[in-house]
């Protein structure tokens, strides 16, 4: 039950931050937006690393609005204002291979031995140090891409 709460949670609280997800972005940047969500994530993970109880992951779900939503909705929108159309599928895809590819699952096979070892709340230090070197990866690539794409 806990699970799928935390999904719901997650989930509705993106809502209003998809809405005004393009406010959001015109008057932050995208750059600076992506930098937003990624400290979000930081803020999400550390969070998750303290809590002694379940039910504490709800507040940080709250989080995800910030992390999944506003992060990939700037991505991508960033993505389609660089890229032409023959390279814009191309962009998109590795926007998504680097978030959650590079930075989602190595992380978490970092992650599985540490839950035996130690207590499991220390598990979330490296998708942390993941998040923090891919989502501004992400950034970069793509802010670099644009520089060949229209030349």
């Amino acid at each position: 039950m806990l699970m799928g709460l935390t999904v719901a949670v997650g989930g509705l609280a993106g809502v209003p931050i998809l809405v005004a997800a393009e406010s959001i972005i015109t008057r932050l940047g995208h750059a600076n937006t992506i930098v937003i969500s990624t400290a979000f994530y930081v803020l999400r993970f550390v969070g998750y690393s303290f809590i002694t109880s379940p039910w504490w992951c709800m507040p940080l779900e709250t989080l995800e609005c910030m992390t999944v939503a506003l992060l990939m909705t700037t991505a991508v929108s960033y993505a389609a204002e660089l890229a032409t159309p023959a390279t814009l599928a191309t962009l998109q895809g590795v926007n998504g291979g680097v978030h959650y590819g590079v930075a989602g699952k190595p992380s978490n096979y970092r992650s599985r031995p540490h839950l035996r070892a130690v207590d499991g709340s220390l598990t979330f230090m490296p998708n942390v140090r993941g998040k923090v070197r891919a989502d501004p990866l992400t950034a970069l690539s793509i802010g670099r891409s644009s520089h060949h794409v229209h030349t």
